[in-house]
């Protein structure tokens, strides 16, 4: 199933095949985490709390609450299953431009990119005065180290914040560039991503025609980065919209939230065989 900017029919199958949560097999982060090693695995500099006038920010708030709705139905779906660490795999971004900034502290940023903290609890709907958001003002790829602002010193983003930050923010040099992140070279960039750990495997990327990349990384490294920009570079959005991250998982973008979350829903109707 490929999904194109302008939506496509399913053709109808689907053999008895499911991957399902990386295929049933073991890969390289679950044995990390196993040994207990780190979500995280970028330099976190965190700048500051989070200002009381984007808190209050009605594009802040209203698309903090859709990603929370969403992220609760993908792990009601079986899209964010739990780690070896014990809590569940899976998160998700989306950016404020710089018109809904104005007359804030963060203002002089540009456009910034809110992702989920790293580590969600089972069964925990994200909210903003609980901490499950964090705002990344800043990504560093040479010192691979992430500048943010959080509710506490207790919160860090996502382990997948670097891929967050290329699929959202990148002016198509490998950079990023907030303020001017509306281009990726001469495409579209798109303002909403989520990443679940299901459909990992070339068989799920076979069926479905998405792109997917080459080889199974660790989590939140440089090379982990390079294998989702490679996916982005050679199939742009809007005419692809899904990606799957070898071992990883896949990774669904939109203009809106709802955008991203039709693009999950009709892999899973796929799934069960479903058209349509």
């Amino acid at each position: 199933m490929v999904l194109p900017h302008h939506g496509s029919e399913l053709r109808e199958r689907r053999p008895p095949v499911y991957a399902g949560y990386l295929d049933h097999m073991t890969s390289k982060e679950e044995v990390l985490l196993t040994m207990g090693g780190p979500r995280v695995k970028f330099k976190v500099e965190r700048v500051g709390d989070i200002p009381g006038a984007v808190k209050a920010n009605p594009s802040f708030i209203g698309l903090a609450g859709e990603l929370a709705d969403a992220l609760v139905e993908l792990e009601r779906a079986g899209c964010m299953p739990i780690l070896p660490d014990g809590l569940v795999g899976g998160n998700a971004a989306f950016i404020v431009t710089h018109e809904h900034l104005t007359d804030t502290p963060l203002e002089g940023y540009g456009t910034v990119l809110v992702v989920t903290k790293s580590g969600k609890p089972a069964h925990h709907r994200p909210s903003i005065d609980q901490g499950d958001f964090v705002i990344v003002v800043g990504f560093d790829r040479q010192e691979w180290r992430v500048h943010y602002l959080s509710m506490t010193p207790a919160e860090k983003p996502t382990s997948d914040t670097p891929l967050l930050y290329a699929a959202l923010m990148n002016n198509g040099t490998g950079e990023g560039e907030g303020k001017e992140a509306v281009g990726h070279k001469d495409h579209i960039m798109p303002r909403v991503a989520i990443h679940g750990h299901m459909f990992s495997s070339e068989a799920d990327a076979l069926l479905n025609g998405l792109p997917i990349s080459k080889h199974e990384t660790l989590f939140s490294t440089p090379e982990d980065l390079t294998a989702l920009e490679e996916l982005t570079e050679a199939y742009p959005y809007p005419e692809y919209r899904v990606y799957i991250r070898k071992g990883h998982g896949f990774f669904s973008v939109g203009m809106t939230v709802e955008e991203a979350m039709d693009n999950v829903r009709r892999l899973k109707r796929a799934d069960k065989g479903e058209t349509g």
